[in-house]
């Protein structure tokens, strides 16, 4: 029989009427607007008009931006007077990405490696359908690999290493500009007085589809991207009581290795100079919100009626249409391993698959796996684990190395007797109060018996979020998450024994890049399972209010036809603006809103809603009419 869906979408408004936890806005995202062929002349200078209006990111030395992989590093003893504080815009036209770099810097100049100034920069590569690094290297190195003339007094930087000569079809993948506003390896004027430099801006020109993206394709047109910017001051002549060697990055420190994260860069055709705001970024997963059932007892066995109604996601060795349907960039950030055992890399006979869940309730974070699994194996070689790996950012602590945001991998594995061993950063957690976790077999299933055809086992996991660096209540609902499945078969004839494991979004704590997850307190986990689901709205309907009147509040029903941004607007009797409020990123189907109007005078009101899709398309409903009586 076919059961109907229950959905109630409320989000609550504080007293200024602003929403409560409306939708973050990602911070590891940005938009490269498109701009016509001549836009951009590639001399470093960025003076262009386009350039004013590119959306751009701050790279600090000394200054946490907030994101789990941005961070910086002091390669020498001496901390720097002059620190880093770069700005970077984007731009994008047809199938080349621009980026333009402007560094104030008081010293300029090149020098062995981390004692130079310069780029280091990761595009990743997404043409094998799974995410590699690729560097790009441009910078004043003086090491006889790189480019000793780039020591000389008024030397322009040159492209270094491996990348320098990259190039596809006969062309290069990318070109470099720069700008000085000074004089390059010399701080001191010919009577020996400090003359200080300003600083230098590069341009930068990226080939995309050398790298796999398509700007017309939505599964191949968010960009990886990380920078380093190194700066080395007090060298030209070298001052030893001065003298500092820096890094600081966006999202990831290097370009040969994916660690951290990366900068997803959202390009398209749509998106243009004149297109007015940019499209909300979806997040790349909705957590939802179990405030309407009982919290579950972890033990492992998945029984809690909230699990059969909270929706998850798969994970699967050897489904690549599986790891290509994920969300924007978890497309090609997914993947899987297979490892080598006794020398051998035989057939995987007995592929893994796993659905994993999550929802939070107050401030825990609840997590689930159902591992299918026919051959159960406790070993304690990394490689044949049999287990989960959930990984977490904190929102507070931040590494004392890198100054990235700190991360845990909390990784539960089946013990000989096929109970939880806890792994990891998950010992300390557990240590600590800051998670519980248990796993527990299938009915049937054995571990280490090769003689054994099971089914797999379940695991079960909190999370205290509140012991990691959220705030009560989860601060914006920003949520990294990643998650990695392990299977290792073990068998009679060890010539067929496996190891393999396969990740969602981010394999480790250290490696790129995790989801960006939303905890959204208005996506209540429904009481009721979607069968059949109901065909969605056709158009962007205002449905009403009810009640109406209504004192304080009231709730505002209508429809999406398709997952767009969504604003209220109300007015008062004399057309004039009295709130503009966005509700985020709104999916298709009925939804509802609730206002406060509490802090409005009695009256009669007017309010319309307005949508933005992703591809930048606008639409707003016919205006309804409320009346606040006090």
């Amino acid at each position: 029989m076919r059961k109907l869906v229950l959905t109630a979408i409320v989000l609550g408004f504080m007293v200024s009427a602003s929403i409560v936890q409306a939708q973050a806005t990602r911070t590891d995202a940005i938009w490269a607007r498109s701009v016509p062929p001549g836009t951009i002349t590639l001399d470093g200078k960025l003076n262009e008009a386009a350039w004013a209006t590119a959306d751009s990111i701050h790279i600090y030395y000394g200054q946490n931006s907030g994101l789990p992989g941005s961070g910086w590093h002091n390669e020498n003893t001496n901390e720097p007077t002059d620190p880093t504080h770069a700005t970077v815009k984007f731009l994008v036209c047809n199938d080349t990405l621009y980026v333009g770099a402007r560094v104030p810097d008081s010293s300029i100049g090149g020098g062995l490696f981390n004692q130079f100034d310069g780029f280091l920069i990761n595009l990743m590569d997404i043409s094998s359908g799974h995410a590699g690094s690729h560097e790009y290297f441009y910078g004043w190195v003086t090491e006889t690999w790189a480019d000793t003339n780039t020591g000389k007094v008024g030397a322009m930087p040159n492209k270094i290493g491996g990348s320098a000569s990259d190039s596809a079809n006969g062309q290069p993948t990318w070109r470099a500009a720069a700008y000085i506003m000074g004089t390059t390896n010399t701080d001191t004027t010919s009577t020996g007085a400090f003359s200080p430099d300003t600083g230098y801006s590069v341009e930068f020109a990226f080939n995309l589809a050398a790298r796999g993206y398509d700007l017309t394709n939505a599964k191949k047109s968010v960009v990886l991207y990380s920078m380093s910017i190194y700066d080395a001051d007090w060298e030209w002549p070298f001052n030893a009581d001065k003298f500092s060697g820096t890094r600081a990055w966006i999202q990831n420190p290097w370009s040969n290795a994916s660690w951290y994260n990366m900068l997803k860069v959202y390009t398209s055709p749509n998106v243009t100079l004149s297109s007015g705001t940019e499209p909300a970024i979806a997040p790349d997963y909705v957590v939802p919100n179990g405030a309407d059932f009982a919290a579950p007892t972890i033990d492992g066995n998945l029984n809690d009626s909230v699990w059969a109604n909270v929706k998850g996601f798969k994970i699967a060795y050897g489904d690549s249409a599986l790891r290509a349907g994920y969300p924007n960039a978890g497309a090609y950030l997914s993947g899987q391993y297979q490892a080598t055992i006794n020398s051998l890399t035989p057939p995987v006979l007995d592929p893994d698959s796993v659905m994993v869940k999550m929802f939070f309730k107050a401030d825990t974070l609840y997590m689930s796996a159902d591992v299918s699994d026919q051959v159960v194996t406790h070993v304690n070689n990394y490689d044949q684990w049999d287990g989960i790996r959930l990984t977490l950012n904190d929102r507070t602590a931040i590494d004392s190395v890198d100054h990235e945001k700190a991360s845990y991998d909390i990784a539960i594995r089946v013990d000989s007797l096929g109970h939880a061993l806890l792994d990891g950063d998950a010992p300390l957690l557990d240590s600590l109060g800051v998670i519980r976790a248990k796993l527990m077999l299938k009915p049937g299933t054995q571990v280490n018996d090769v003689n054994n055809i099971g089914t797999g086992y379940t695991v079960e996991v909190a999370v205290d979020l509140t012991k990691i660096g959220y705030a009560d209540g989860l601060g914006d609902g920003t949520l990294w998450a990643g998650m990695t499945h392990f299977d290792g078969d073990v068998y009679s004839d060890p010539t067929e024994n496996t190891g393999a494991r396969m990740w969602w979004y981010r394999e480790t704590k250290t490696s790129s890049g995790p989801a960006w997850a939303y905890m959204d307190k208005a996506s209540l986990v429904t009481g009721v399972e979607e069968q059949n689901p109901p065909a969605l709205p056709k158009k962007f309907v205002l449905v009403g209010n009810y009640p109406n009147p209504f004192n304080p509040s009231t709730r505002i029903s209508f429809s999406m036809p398709e997952a767009a941004r969504v604003t209220l607007t109300v007015y008062n009797i004399l057309g004039q603006l009295v709130r503009s409020v966005d509700l985020g990123v709104q999916s298709p189907g009925n939804r509802y809103v609730t206002f406060d109007g509490s802090r409005l005078s009695s009256g009669v009101y007017f309010y319309q809603l307005h949508m933005r899709t992703a591809s930048g398309h606008t639409q707003s409903t016919a205006a309804g009419k409320m009346l606040l009586l006090k």
